[in-house]
């Protein structure tokens, strides 16, 4: 893993960019810019008609950004892809639909897992505990 892509990583996160990280053959990390989800097919130029979007100064405090600078550096040294998108309030970090770690000023809610114990949150454990409270919302069957 070259220094280069991460650094360029971590500073996107500093600057609340949404990203999402995923690993070319030989395990380098790329970041892309974070797209959501999408059920249908549609042109950028059709959305940007549709909504007007208003960039809103982010008010996450620096220990929040610091928080989601340790966790992507936990994850990149593990080669897990994710996506981390930056919220007014709030961070998510989601590894697919079901499964998202959502950190919050004094709190932390992890959703699709079972325990801390599971993979990826097991990486991340000690330093979501360290952060706040940890709220699990445990997976439907």
């Amino acid at each position: 893993m070259s220094g280069e892509e991460v650094n360029e990583i971590l500073r996107l996160i500093e600057d609340c960019r949404s990203i999402t990280i995923e690993y070319e053959e030989d395990g380098t990390p790329k970041a892309l810019p974070y797209k959501g989800i999408r059920k249908g097919k549609i042109e950028e130029k059709e959305v940007r008609t549709l909504i007007k979007r208003r960039r809103s100064r982010r008010r996450l405090s620096k220990k929040l950004i610091s928080l989601c600078l340790a966790i992507a550096r936990r994850l990149l040294e593990n080669k897990v892809r994710f996506n981390m998108i930056f919220g007014r309030e709030e961070v998510t970090i989601s590894f697919d639909l079901d499964h998202f770690i959502r950190l919050y000023k004094n709190r932390v809610v992890i959703a699709g897992f079972k325990d801390l114990n599971e993979k990826p949150v097991a990486l991340v454990r000690e330093l979501l505990e360290n952060h706040g409270n940890v709220k699990i919302l445990k997976p439907l069957k």
